[in-house]
């Protein structure tokens, strides 16, 4: 039997991920008002996308994965020029946490759903220019 076929890996995958797209938003719409550092609050935002766009692989939930690979791209940038995410970002990035949790309210089914206009908007050429983002299609690598 494959990971994906399993309830219990799908419910694991779910409820983790569930807490992971929380606690990105969270921080990302708490940042710079907290005490604690902007590097350490976006390094763990960061890896908890990675997490995300990993499981998914493994699982072979591709829409998933694309939104979380774009997701993590956003994040780095924004870890590695240490920019505070705008308006424009914020709004992109919180369009496709929102969409994943809809993905997983029906993991089997999810590949069949349309992400374009999610990705689109993380590969905004605003928000790639401004973040030194380099461009790529709409799929993972």
């Amino acid at each position: 039997m494959e990971f994906r076929e399993d309830r219990e890996v799908i419910d694991s995958f779910t409820s983790e991920t569930l807490e992971r797209l929380s606690g990105i938003e969270v921080s990302l719409l708490r940042i710079g008002q907290d005490a604690q550092p902007f590097d350490d609050v976006l390094n763990a935002v960061f890896r908890d996308a990675h997490s995300i766009k990993a499981g998914a692989n493994l699982l072979k939930f591709k829409n998933v994965e694309t939104l979380a690979h774009h997701l993590e791209d956003i994040l780095d940038a924004l870890r590695i020029t240490k920019t505070l995410p705008s308006e424009e970002v914020l709004n992109a990035v919180i369009a496709a946490l929102d969409k994943m949790r809809d993905l997983l309210d029906d993991l089997p089914g999810s590949d069949l759903v349309d992400v374009s206009a999610e990705v689109e908007k993380l590969l905004a050429p605003g928000i790639k220019n401004r973040l030194g983002i380099p461009a790529r299609t709409g799929q993972t690598e």
